[in-house]
Order: C-alpha cells, then structure tokens, then sequence
C-alpha cells in the first residue's frame, strides 16, 4: 500500500486525515512505509504493537465494557499514537482520528485489531465502535462509516435507487467547501464498512452538550450508563454526562423560515434561518450572523439542533 496524499483539515469540528488504504480485510501487509496519522511522519509499522502499561490507563476513566461484535468485523478505531496520549494524559492531550480497522480479537475491556494501514495492537473497547455485519441500505438512510476514499469517521446520506449492501454515499460532516471536493462528490460504501442510524442518541449520532455558557457538537463514540464519550470540535474526545446533552435529529424536520440551531467552529450558533432544504443531499442551508458579519452555510443532515440543553 502506497500512501499517495495526505490532506489534514478540521471540518464541522472534526478532524479529517485523507490517504489512500486497502478495504480488504484480507490484504497482505505493505512493505512500504505509511504514516500514522497521529504521529504525522513516515515510520515502518511494526507486525503488531503491544498494549500500554496498565499504569499509564489512569489518565483515562472511561469504562471499557465487552464488545457486542466479532472476529473479522470492521470498526472505527482512533490511531494508535493519539491513543497512547490518551492513556498517559489524557484525553485533552490527543487529537482523534477515528480510522477503518478490523477486530483481530474481541475481549472484555480491551481487543486486539488491524488497522487499514496494517498495524495492529490492543485497544481499550471504550475507543472502538464497531459496524454491524450485513446491513442494507437504501436512498435517504444515514449510515455511520469511515471515508471510503481516505480515512475518518463519517456520517452519510444514501442517495442510490434500491435497497443495497453497497450503497452510493454522500458525506454530511465534510463542508461542502473543504479542499478535498468531498462534500460534493459521491462515493461507494464496501459491504460490511456501515451500518444505517435508526436511533438519535446512538453510537454514531450527535448530541448537544453544554459545557459552562458553551454548547458542543459531539458524535457519540461509547456509551456506558448515563455517561457518553464523543468526538467534538478539532478531534477532540470528551466525557459528557448525558443529562448536560441533548440528542438531535438524525434527518432534521424543518422548513425555510425556521429557526434552528448549527454547529460553528467549537460551538453551535443559536437561531440561524433555514433558507432551503436539499433532502436528496442531506443538507440545510442557514443564514446566520457571526462577529457582525452574514454567512450562508449548507450544514449537513445530523448536525442541526431544534433544540439546545
């Protein structure tokens, strides 16, 4: 596998890293060098990488509970290094990039997986989100999925004819501006790398959490009682008690006129006006006002709040 470009940018409060890797859960390991995206330089990848020290998981309190999933499955899994400064500081320390990978082995608290990018090591189960096996999806449904054409996680809205295992995407938290041209184009889902979200408030969807006189956009990422972890503003993984969050809608049911609420840099700007709604897309358009100045922005199904904690 050759790494042939690496784009890092931070969209609708998620950091995104673009590069070329194999879906194959049966491809061979690559000689060549790849990066890892949390170290941000060219390495050889070791066969397999060993667990951190049980004495630097202090630093990470989140429970790791059994996984509901399987040998051969696929999941979303952050890299290993922002994983590692998880562990020995910390959240706060790390930027995430939710990546493609596969469960080598599934365990109680921690399991072993390879990577796309064929490294592999132990990971804490609270940083795994795996996919369901057999889905079908078919035209309007929203799926949680890792960029099939790079690497990080996703939302998207099916926009193929039919009921499929194979759906043709586009992706609803990449601005449709990001230097990428993703968040226009459409892209082709491999079987078994998504799963269709029924559920605002599952794994996969979003809350909105204050957090002081701040509220956040967050994908959900684990769940373990009335606590939630998720994927904030710039890669940033937080621990949120549910009751600070609210869920939003997984396909907004709004209208131009309305009054809603959207994600802004490391917040959501309150009452902006629905100008239009793309449903075929998955997109609203708002206008708002920000530092004295109107913008219009298409915010991806989602992401709209009706309602803010």
């Amino acid at each position: 596998m050759q790494t042939s470009a690496i784009v890092s940018c931070l969209l609708g409060g998620a950091a995104v890293v673009l590069f070329g890797c194999s879906r194959g859960a049966d491809a061979p390991p690559s000689p060549s060098p790849v990066l890892d995206a949390g170290a941000g330089s060219a390495a050889r990848v070791p066969e397999a990488l060993p667990a951190p020290p049980a004495s630097a998981q202090g630093a990470f309190s989140f429970p790791s509970t059994p996984l509901a999933a399987e040998k051969g499955q696929f999941a979303l899994v952050p890299f290993r290094s922002a994983i590692d400064l998880a562990l020995g500081s910390g959240t706060q320390a790390a930027s995430f990039v939710y990546a493609g990978a596969y469960l080598v082995r599934a365990g109680d608290r921690t399991s072993e997986v390879r990577w796309l990018t064929e490294q592999r090591g132990a990971v804490p189960n609270a940083f795994i989100v795996p996919i369901r096996r057999g889905e079908r999806a078919r035209r309007g449904d929203v799926v949680l999925t890792n960029f099939a054409s790079g690497s990080g996680l996703q939302r998207a809205i099916v926009v193929s004819e039919g009921e499929t295992a194979s759906p043709r995407v586009r992706y609803l938290d990449l601005a449709l501006e990001n230097p990428t041209g993703w968040g226009t184009e459409e892209d082709t889902l491999p079987p078994d790398t998504f799963h269709v979200l029924r559920t605002p408030g599952e794994v996969g969807s979003t809350l909105a959490c204050r957090e002081g006189s701040r509220v956040e956009r967050v994908i959900v990422t684990a769940s373990a009682g009335e606590r939630r972890l998720g994927l904030g503003f710039a890669g940033a993984l937080r621990d949120f008690d549910v009751g600070t969050c609210r869920t939003l809608p997984l396909v907004p049911a709004v209208r131009p006129g309305d009054s809603v609420h959207v994600p802004w840099i490391n917040g959501f700007v309150a009452g902006a006006k629905v100008m239009r709604v793309d449903a075929a897309a998955g997109r609203v358009a708002v206008r708002f006002d920000f530092a004295g100045e109107e913008r219009e922005i298409q915010v991806g199904f989602a992401n709209v709040a009706v309602q803010l904690p």
